[in-house]
């Protein structure tokens, strides 16, 4: 039994590497724009038009957004479906380590 969990994890992992790979640094996503970029602090201008979707990318620092309008946002972990649709009000704040 012990045998099939590591050959189940390996492929799991292995499985993993390539949707990993794939996203590019968040800086590069056409939808976000690089308005400050210094050692201490990066800020990016972010728009996506209702219905639309950005490439994968993957966030290389911690990040607080700050949404500007009422928008539906939907987000994928590598190698998972997209979320549940969710609400973001103008002015709510979400910051992630």
């Amino acid at each position: 039994m012990k045998r099939v969990m590591r050959a189940v994890g390996a492929l799991a992992l292995f499985a993993a590497v390539p949707a990993a790979s794939a996203q590019i640094p968040v800086n590069q996503e056409p939808y976000h724009t690089v308005r400050l970029d210094t050692i201490l602090l990066r800020v990016l201008e972010v728009r996506i038009a209702p219905g639309d979707m950005t490439l994968d990318h993957r966030l290389e620092r911690d990040i607080a957004t700050i949404a500007l309008n009422d928008a539906h946002v939907r987000q994928r972990e590598p190698g998972q479906p997209l979320s549940s649709t969710g609400t973001r009000l103008a002015g709510s704040v979400d910051i992630t380590e």
